[in-house]
């Protein structure tokens, strides 16, 4: 048993050696290459809370940076509940991604709710009613906006934008981080 354990240690032990070699020969053509994909963290506040993991991909153009993000995201409140995938462009005026930037996006949103409208139905109930239904639809998700984003590390921002649009959530305040 000690043999076994001798062995796998000294294994363990040569791999951290040679790791810590191989990091530092590479250590200047990482540094070199800048990092062109990202993950982004979201939160949305307000009537509908909710949230997003997005993945995205950076493209550099001859005056800024445009970032390319896939979206999941989640909201609900009470009997509602919208789900959905979209693309989000930020477009930078400069190649830092830091300060105000303009956004547009475009995908589609999978809602369930108990009734037809999100804040009920502006006749009330049909006589007799007694059953609850629940109502589930597509919808498109289109919508452009602004925002403002500070550097806090060399690849990572902390966000704050607002976009309006062809949704079914109107219009969205949304904080994200950036890494």
């Amino acid at each position: 048993m000690k043999k076994k354990i001798s062995v796998v240690l000294f294994i363990f032990l040569i791999t951290l050696f040679y790791a810590e070699e191989f990091k530092k020969e590479n250590l200047n053509i990482l540094a070199s290459k800048q990092k062109n994909h990202f993950v982004c963290l979201t939160i949305s506040p307000g009537i509908l809370l909710g949230g997003s993991i997005g993945y995205g991909k950076l493209l550099q153009t001859k005056t800024g940076i445009i970032e390319n993000i896939w979206q999941l995201h989640y909201h609900q409140a009470n009997d509602f509940m919208a789900t959905g995938l979209l693309l989000q462009a930020n477009i930078f005026g400069s190649k830092e991604r830091k300060g105000f930037y303009f956004l547009a996006s475009g995908g589609f949103d999978y809602t369930k709710r108990k009734d037809l409208f999100i804040f009920g139905n502006p006749g009330g109930p049909d006589e007799g009613e007694n059953e609850v239904k629940k109502y589930q639809s597509f919808f498109p998700n289109i919508a452009i906006g602004f925002g403002y984003s500070k550097k806090v590390s060399s690849n990572s921002y902390l966000r704050i934008s607002l976009d309006l649009g062809f949704k079914v959530l109107i219009s969205n305040l949304n904080f994200s981080y950036c890494f």
